[in-house]
């Protein structure tokens, strides 16, 4: 990499993640080429003493890093006060183009075709890694306080997918959940869900959740920081275990379709609003600009 950005003379060098962002850092601070580092996530919780010495090496490297990129305040402010502080600290979330996903997404009785699902029954689906972190095993649990006539579709893989297909198996509820594994453009399939749901105990900007929204879903979200920054005080919010989030789905269920529409478009508007692709891309622009 040293050699590579020697020969090259980038204005900047930009990391996403920790193996590129420490060696990245490395490098270009040897060729005297300002770095920029994009956190995904700040994945600290391991084992000591793993967690100090990551910890000990973010710290020494984010003073010597142009900028970090956050993709949520809260991230940011975790990022402070673990001592993770660089020249300049920013906040740029994810953005999606809310026209684009629109226009490739099936129609639900399309998309319900492709997944193999009941014209008529209430479906929940989720996206995501299937990783500790997400809680799907939340998701799973959740089935058993609702209706036997409920679905849950999970699309995402990973190394959690064979415990949660025995905590299925072991639940009895293998009639109503479904793990379809990954998908190439799973967006396109979303308007085949009643709701979108998700668990995850920590987040930075989720772009399934974002794109769950600008499609017209309803959604029900565990309540975390990062989660609470994209609904703000929004009764798809709720406590990220199984019973509340199956009680708040059923309450949005039971009120019927007039809320969930309404929902549904506040949550367009609000992904048009504040988490477009344009805005990211003007922002990632303008940092860019003043950091070369």
């Amino acid at each position: 990499m040293h050699a590579c950005l020697r020969s090259v003379r980038p204005d900047i060098l930009v990391t996403h993640g920790k193996p590129t962002g420490l060696w990245g850092r490395l490098a270009a601070r040897r060729v005297r080429v300002p770095a920029v580092v994009m956190v995904h996530g700040l994945h600290y919780a391991y084992r000591q003493p793993i967690s100090s010495v990551y910890l000990a090496l973010e710290r020494h490297l984010a003073r010597h890093t142009a900028a970090i990129i956050h993709l949520s305040e809260s991230q940011r402010l975790e990022a402070l006060s673990l001592g993770i502080r660089s020249a300049r600290d920013v906040v740029i979330p994810n953005g999606v183009d809310v026209e684009a996903l629109r226009k490739e997404a099936l129609t639900r009785a399309n998309a319900r075709r492709v997944l193999n699902l009941p014209a008529g029954q209430i479906v929940l689906g989720a996206v995501a890694r299937l990783d500790p972190v997400k809680q799907t095993d939340v998701l799973v649990e959740m089935m058993i306080h609702l209706s036997e006539a409920h679905r849950l579709v999970v699309v995402g893989d990973g190394a959690e997918r064979a415990r949660l297909e025995r905590v299925v198996i072991e639940c009895r509820i293998g009639h109503n959940v479904q793990f379809v594994g990954e998908l190439a453009n799973a967006a396109r399939l979303l308007l085949a869900f009643d709701l979108f749901v998700t668990a995850s105990a920590k987040e930075g900007c989720p772009l399934a959740l974002l794109e769950a929204m600008a499609l017209g879903l309803p959604v029900v979200a565990s309540d975390i920081s990062a989660h609470r920054e994209i609904l703000g005080l929004s009764p798809q919010l709720a406590p990220g275990q199984p019973a509340p989030m199956a009680e708040q789905v059923r309450w949005l269920l039971r009120t019927g379709p007039a809320l969930r529409e309404r929902l549904g478009a506040q949550n367009v508007v609000t992904v048009r609003e504040q988490f477009s692709l344009e805005a990211m891309v003007a922002a990632h622009r303008k940092l860019y600009e003043e950091v070369a």
